[in-house]
C-alpha cells in the first residue's frame, strides 16, 4: 500500500488600511491589495482604541500599509511611527 501525502500551502493575505481621523473617534477601512473592501470598523481615540484598531486590521491579514488621515492633528496619536512596524500581524 503507498501513503501519499497532500500538503497544502496556506498563505496569510496581505492587506491595507485607511484611517479616517476625527477628534473622538476614528473609522478605519480594510482593503486587500487589489482594492477590495473586506471590512471597515469605527474606534475610540485613545491608547486602548489605536491598539484594537491595529489588532482588528492584523485580524485581516498581513499588513502591508497603513494610511491615515491628518497625522499631524486628530490622527497624531495613530502615528505609524508609534503604533504600527511594517510586517506586523
Amino acid at each position: 500500500m503507498t501513503t501519499t501525502t497532500i500538503e497544502q500551502q496556506v498563505s496569510t493575505p496581505v492587506v491595507v488600511a485607511g484611517v479616517d481621523t476625527h477628534q473622538r473617534t476614528h473609522h478605519a477601512v480594510v482593503l486587500t491589495q487589489t482594492g477590495a473592501r473586506l471590512a471597515d470598523k469605527e474606534f475610540e481615540v485613545s491608547r486602548t482604541g489605536y491598539a484594537a484598531l491595529l489588532d482588528w486590521v492584523a485580524s485581516h491579514g498581513l499588513i502591508a500599509k497603513i494610511g491615515v488621515e491628518s497625522t499631524g492633528s486628530y490622527g497624531a496619536g495613530l502615528s505609524p511611527s508609534t503604533c504600527w512596524r511594517p510586517g506586523s500581524k
